[in-house]
């Protein structure tokens, strides 16, 4: 019968020792988990056996070049352990490289809504899960869930065709994602793979003095659309100068009266202006913020799940955080 080799270890399960001389001979050759995986046997197993012969852990740093593609893309799809376990990597690992690519941790859901808005269903298959979980405010576990319950495929990891590499440290990575439909640490990644340097800062854009003339006396968001220039740049332009942002409301004696007596989101809806204003008026006053730990009814209660987040905190004036922390489980009523 043929022996089993070093790289041929066998998996072993039951009550046989594992421990034979060529399982033994793998201990801090290779990640405690690796070797797990490979025995067939709990990662808490290796770690004992090592510690008691004194053997010190594998320090292997995994270079970029031994991860895949494929590898790469099953990054933030579970947990990491579970990643760690299928490629025979340790959990730290997965981690580190997930971090440096800048790919959120997959989280597990405590609830699934009973609904999710069709708009969102639409996107399944064409955006990937971790990403729509991000911009919806719903848990990824309950984007696939629903996703596989309807029998739609993922969105497979694109990739970067050939011909763009010409375009590699000429326009900002960002950029070049959004028009490729891929991440931009992909960008970045095969932009160093070829030793090419980023693109040129670019010049800072100003706005034009039509703009300029318009600020303070309608919202940032409207010179924006009307002008092309990003929203942000308009808000800032705006503060260098100076000039305070539009608002539509009236300070009367019974408005001032709401401050502090309200979230500042949900006053700025009932006065019909924006937050930054209610905020900016109450500081100015010297007024607290209002800070209740537990603002959640059973009527907002009802609603979490049944939509994003953002969009259940706007619609009852409270912050998404507080949404967020019911959806997880993280909060009870009170």
């Amino acid at each position: 019968m043929k022996q089993a080799t070093r790289d041929e270890a066998p998996v072993l399960h039951g009550n046989v020792d594992p421990w034979t001389p060529e399982a033994v001979a793998l201990l801090g050759t290779k990640p405690d988990q690796a070797i797990a995986n490979k025995l067939g046997i709990t990662y808490r197993q290796v770690y004992k056996k090592r510690q008691e012969l004194n053997i010190s852990a594998s320090r292997s740093r995994d270079p970029n070049h031994e991860w895949t593609q494929e590898q790469i893309a099953l990054l933030g799809t579970n947990t990491d352990i579970e990643i760690a376990n299928k490629l025979a990597k340790s959990r730290v690992i997965v981690t580190n490289k997930r971090i440096k690519l800048n790919i959120p941790p997959f989280v597990k859901s405590n609830c699934v809504p009973a609904v999710i808005p069709a708009e969102i269903v639409e996107q399944f298959g064409k955006v990937p899960d971790h990403q729509l979980a991000v911009l919806t405010g719903y848990a990824q576990t309950t984007i696939q869930k629903h996703r596989i319950k309807l029998g739609i495929e993922a969105c497979g990891p694109k990739t970067l065709p050939v011909e763009a590499n010409a375009l590699l440290g000429t326009v900002p990575d960002i950029e070049l994602a959004r028009r490729y439909g891929v991440s931009a640490s992909a960008i970045g990644l095969r932009r160093r793979n070829l030793g090419i340097g980023t693109s040129p800062a670019p010049k800072a854009k100003k706005l034009p003095e039509a703009a300029i003339a318009q600020l303070g006396k309608r919202p940032d968001t409207e010179i924006a659309l009307e002008f092309g220039f990003m929203p942000y740049l308009v808000l800032q332009t705006r503060k260098d100068m100076g000039i305070p942002a539009y608002s539509k409301v009236t300070w009367t004696d019974e408005t001032l009266s709401l401050l502090g007596t309200q979230p500042d989101a949900a006053i700025a809806t009932l006065l019909g202006t924006n937050l930054s204003t209610v905020r900016q008026k109450r500081l100015k006053l010297g007024i607290k913020a209002l800070r209740p730990r537990y603002v959640m009814t059973p009527e907002i209660l009802a609603q979490v799940g049944t939509a994003s987040d953002s969009e259940i905190a706007r619609r009852f004036g409270v912050s998404s955080t507080t949404i967020g922390n019911y959806r997880r489980g993280l909060a009870t009523l009170k």
